[in-house]
């Protein structure tokens, strides 16, 4: 799937709902990707199937996107794991992608060279 890219592969690591959690740029516009395709442990694919389902579930739970409600400790968690996610992404996926993180709070997307992939 990522075969037409050139080298490094952008991928974005955002939520959205009743979407897989990553997304490939083209060059032009950005597309959903199953995670599956990608060379990810299956640790980090499981991490990331998890990850997504929490708003998803708050979603299912309410009758408006509106209506759905995230106490302080709730945002932060998911935003913690989002970013260790990104981190891990960006360490199993090499030099080849260009990862970045889309989060709630920081704004629309960081760089790995903001933070150290260790």
């Amino acid at each position: 799937m990522l075969g037409h890219m050139t080298s490094p592969g952008r991928i974005k690591l955002m939520w959205d709902y009743g979407c897989w959690p990553l997304w490939q740029h083209d060059g032009q516009i950005y597309d959903n990707i199953d995670p599956a395709s990608l060379p990810l442990s299956a640790p980090t694919l499981t991490r990331l199937q998890a990850w997504a389902a929490i708003p998803d579930a708050k979603l299912a739970a309410v009758e408006y996107p509106p209506d759905m409600k995230w106490s302080e400790g709730e945002r932060q968690a998911f935003e913690v794991e989002g970013r260790e996610l990104w981190l891990i992404i960006c360490r199993e996926l090499g030099e080849g992608y260009d990862v970045s993180y889309h989060n709630r709070q920081a704004g629309p997307a960081c760089a790995a060279e903001d933070d150290a992939v260790t």
